[in-house]
């Protein structure tokens, strides 16, 4: 019997000025190995072992919680409803379509995929790829296990795992036959949930030359404070095959901002780097309401996937992006 494993990893750097999303490839683990049909049902499960797809939510969470305690004593993470459905709509893309990675055949990335469900906080992304030959695999505790444990021993998912400001998980975990292969999948959507941001649209029709301006509203949970927002561009997705995704594995970032925008009072107290720096933005009496635009495009209504981040400030100082937002201007 053969069996293969391998996994894409999501890590995220924050920067004051320029924030850059990175995900990375980690080292490939593809484990050929020879095992009988016993040693299998001994190491993966069987019929009798199998669960449900709740069940298999909640032993990723509980597994997730421990290593997040253990390795860091961080906060207990709760599942998100929504950002399950979007793990396991990409978890059975890649196990129907026998590919891995983070962007999915419309050449979507998570926060794409995140934003379209409905979705407006920040997201990171782990993914597995499992199969087998000539054995009839299922869901079991003992696979989703050895998912999380794989994540968790290499440096790239564990920092992922470990995102000190996320505050729910997304599972996603996908069985699908081909043949005589068995393909399981798996996706961790880890969710930094701390405001509440109307969405914007997910594609503008320019008119003429000038960028289009988008109103962003919301309000942020306590503990956190605005600090500025951010727009940054990449060309617009194109639709990737399977075997182009299984062949291109290498990493990706979501794109460094152009334009920073901060509080409206903040003219003339402070700028942000080299970024052309805008003061757009209102807040409410208790620092809490957020309202302000930000402009897609450098005044020529450039076509592209624009990414809009929101970044706050914690009571510790810290730092970091708690709104992604993507919009196609075509």
């Amino acid at each position: 019997m053969k069996m293969k494993y391998i996994a894409l990893l999501a890590f995220i750097a924050f920067f004051i000025v320029h924030p850059s999303l990175a995900f990375a490839q980690d080292d490939l683990d593809w484990n050929m190995s020879s095992m009988t049909d016993v040693e299998l049902r001994n190491r993966y499960g069987d019929a009798s072992d199998e669960i449900g797809l709740d069940d298999a939510r909640k032993l990723m969470l509980k597994l997730v919680n421990s290593d997040r305690h253990e390795y860091d004593r961080l906060p207990k993470l709760r599942l998100q409803k929504l950002a399950c459905d979007v793990a396991q709509a990409h978890a059975e893309d890649m196990a129907d379509n026998r590919y891995l990675g983070h962007y999915d055949r419309s050449g979507w990335k998570a926060p794409e995929r995140y934003n379209a469900a409905g979705g407006t906080d920040m997201v990171i992304e782990n993914v597995s790829y499992w199969e087998v030959e000539n054995f009839e695999a299922v869901i079991t505790p003992q696979i989703v296990k050895n998912f999380e444990e794989r994540w968790i021993r290499s440096p790239g998912h564990h920092r992922a795992i470990m995102t000190p400001q996320a505050t729910h998980l997304g599972f996603g975990i996908a069985l699908a036959r081909h043949g005589n292969i068995t393909v399981i999948t798996a996706v961790q959507l880890f969710v930094v949930d701390k405001s509440d941001f109307k969405p914007v649209s997910g594609r503008i029709r320019r008119r003429g030359k000038e960028s289009p301006v988008v109103k962003i509203s919301g309000r942020l949970h306590s503990g956190v404070a605005f600090f500025y927002a951010a727009v940054g561009m990449e060309p617009l997705p194109e639709p990737m095959t399977p075997e182009f995704l299984n062949k291109n594995l290498s990493s990706y970032q979501t794109p460094e901002p152009f334009a920073g925008y901060l509080e409206q009072v903040a003219e003339g107290r402070q700028r942000l780097s080299n970024l052309q720096t805008r003061y757009t933005f209102a807040l409410g009496p208790n620092g809490l309401a957020v309202k302000g635009q930000v402009e897609l495009g450098n005044g020529d209504g450039s076509p592209g996937l624009y990414y809009i981040y929101v970044f706050v400030r914690d009571a510790d100082g810290n730092v970091y992006p708690i709104m992604i937002q993507t919009c196609e201007v075509v």
